[in-house]
């Protein structure tokens, strides 16, 4: 009796042992998997941002259909690649997959300026010199006309600095040395998702096609919240009043106003005219267009920030006393502010660079061709590793702006 008790005792024993055993291999087998699968997820990663870092390093072509890269050759290291236009700005996305595990990033592109290239002012070589008044500063190197620049007296204001030009000049060229790449606009509509009706809150990711909100009529903007790949398009007027919450879409329309008090970051494409109201703040990465075929205007009003670019084209010269764009006094783009066959009211401040045809000033005394007045343009105030959102000089170098996935 005694040995029967003591076999199955040993049975007993023997079989607790086989089921702990069994059981740690399984443990052992599924830490080992994750391991495995945690392994794999971090090398899809990797070459998620390796193909980022390999679409910066290509040239500046647009991919709007994705492109298979093997990144080391041996046909186990795929990556997608998808590099578009966003407006007048860079998108590339990446993804990276093994069965069923994938990685994606994707991200808006900017671009930083060589430190060879980083000047304060380009103004174009329209042979009339460049005429200071008041605190006018100009800090960093500046391309000016062969007539050069010269102090000015203004209703009895004279030129207040000890030095005219506080950096190098060099002589300009009497076209400005930048292109606007128009491609992503007429992308835009081919791609898009359209609907007419404009929801209150929706986020549009840039893994998705583009969302296209179209409305013959004036839109406004309020009491919503829009993010990321977005479209709102008006065939008359778009108003932003300060409750519409904006990140990353575009607003296309003739006429845009940004109400007083507004705060958001967008592109604001217009074809007409674009005016900023005063207080408002429109966030890094922000872009301002107006590209018109006849005589457009920009107002940024008073204590109004901009922080991104400011752009003004036309098709044609603006006449001599004809005023383009207006900054107003404490108003302040933080970037870059280019005007394209325009003339330019600077009765603010640009931290950063400014390209322009001309200047002019419409004073209560008179009106100035090419003369500052209590203006200041500071590229020093920009700091060194600064990218700008859009593409518009040849060797401007592409980097990470803002990670959108």
């Amino acid at each position: 009796m005694l040995k029967a008790g003591a076999f199955i005792y040993a049975l007993f024993v023997m079989f607790i042992v086989s089921m702990l055993t069994l059981l740690f291999l399984t443990l052992t087998r599924l830490y080992s998997n994750e391991i495995s699968g945690m392994q794999m997820q971090e090398r899809l990663d990797e070459n998620a941002l390796s193909g980022i870092q390999y679409a910066l390093g290509t040239a500046s072509g647009v991919w709007q259909d994705a492109q298979q890269l093997d990144l080391f050759g041996l046909g186990k290291d795929l990556v997608h690649i998808q590099k578009k236009k966003w407006g007048f700005m860079d998108v590339v996305t990446a993804k990276a997959s093994h069965k069923n595990r994938f990685s994606i990033r994707s991200a808006l592109v900017g671009y930083q300026v060589p430190d060879s290239l980083k000047i304060s002012l380009y103004l174009a070589n329209n042979q009339a010199a460049l005429h200071l008044s008041g605190e006018t500063r100009i800090i960093g190197n500046a391309y000016l006309p062969q007539s050069g620049v010269k102090r000015a007296y203004i209703a009895g204001t004279s030129y207040f600095g000890d030095r005219l030009i506080y950096g190098e000049q060099f002589l300009s060229e009497k076209q400005l040395p930048i292109f606007f790449d128009t491609l992503g606009l007429s992308l835009l509509a081919n791609s898009a998702l359209k609907q007419f009706d404009l929801p209150k809150r929706h986020h549009q990711t840039f893994l998705d096609s583009t969302l296209l909100i179209s409305a013959e009529n004036v839109v406004h903007l309020k009491d919503l919240s829009l993010k990321g790949n977005i479209v709102i398009q008006s065939d008359t007027l778009v108003e932003i009043y300060p409750s519409a919450l904006l990140e990353d879409v575009i607003v296309m329309a003739p006429i845009i106003k940004v109400r007083t008090g507004s705060r958001f970051s967008a592109q604001l494409l217009a074809k007409d005219s674009l005016i900023v109201e005063e207080n408002c703040f429109l966030e890094y990465p922000s872009l301002l267009v107006v590209n018109t075929l006849h005589d457009g205007f920009v107002q940024i009003g008073s204590k109004a920030t901009i922080y991104g670019d400011v752009w003004f084209k036309s098709t044609k010269p603006p006449g001599n006393l004809k005023r383009s764009v207006l900054i107003e006094k404490d108003a302040e783009v933080v970037g870059r502010l280019l005007v394209d066959k325009g003339n330019l009211q600077l009765n603010g401040s640009v931290k950063g660079v400014v390209y322009t045809t001309g200047f002019i000033l419409k004073h209560p005394v008179g009106t100035y061709k090419n003369h500052l007045l209590d203006a200041r343009i500071d590229r020093s105030s920009l700091w060194s590793d600064y990218l700008f959102v859009a593409k518009v000089v040849e060797h401007d170098k592409p980097n990470i702006l803002k990670w959108l996935h």
